[in-house]
């Protein structure tokens, strides 16, 4: 966990709704995918809903960072209620790429996914998550596809740790692939309308003490 911790602290994407970067771990492809996945805020509103500023405040708090300041909280997680973000991630399987015998099975693949997302900030620990949008697929083989993703899914701050975040999400992806899609028409594997499930863990700038 310390290993991963770091690693989300490192990497170097744009902030997820909360003001960190997510680590993620994708299944149901076949290929196993990880990646990584961040959000830029694009409105933060109250219970009342009402604007809050300072909505997007990565920029400021990567800035505070480098000089060794504590990062600045923005929006205090007790006003936040609703948020609407974009994110973006990119991900690379490891492993093969089918589950069939059939060859081959090895080969690189490569996704991004972007997205319009909408969060409700039931609590200071827990949040609900929605999603819409593109995810283009490229790799060896082949050029390039292009499919559509919907996704739902919760976000939960650790008490105590409250810096900690992990995010269970599924996502449908509307068609699927098969195997020539991949450029490998020999291939016999295809899966329709995938349903896919993730786990991401993140660092929430805004509540390191």
């Amino acid at each position: 966990m310390l290993v991963l911790v770091c690693v989300c602290l490192l990497v170097p994407v744009e902030a997820r709704a909360n003001d960190g970067g997510w680590w993620d771990w994708l299944w149901k492809w076949d290929a196993k995918f990880m990646g990584v996945n961040g959000e830029i805020h694009l409105l933060c509103l109250d219970k009342s809903g009402n604007r809050l500023p300072g909505c997007e405040s990565w920029f400021k708090n990567v800035g505070r960072g480098m000089i060794g300041k504590k990062p600045r909280i923005s929006v205090p997680a007790e006003d936040l209620k609703h948020q609407i973000d974009f994110r973006f991630g990119y991900y690379w399987n490891h492993g093969p790429r089918y589950d069939a015998p059939d060859p081959p099975t090895d080969g690189k693949l490569r996704a991004l996914k972007l997205m319009a997302t909408y969060t409700f900030h039931k609590n200071r620990y827990v949040a609900f998550t929605g999603g819409s949008g593109l995810l283009p697929v490229w790799g060896d083989r082949f050029d390039g596809e292009l499919r559509g993703i919907l996704s739902g899914g919760m976000l939960f701050h650790i008490p105590k740790a409250e810096w900690l975040t992990v995010r269970p999400e599924l996502s449908l992806i509307p068609g699927g692939f098969t195997g020539a899609d991949f450029g490998d028409p020999g291939v016999s594997w295809a899966h329709d309308n995938i349903v896919n499930f993730s786990v991401g863990i993140g660092i929430d700038l805004r509540r390191i003490r």
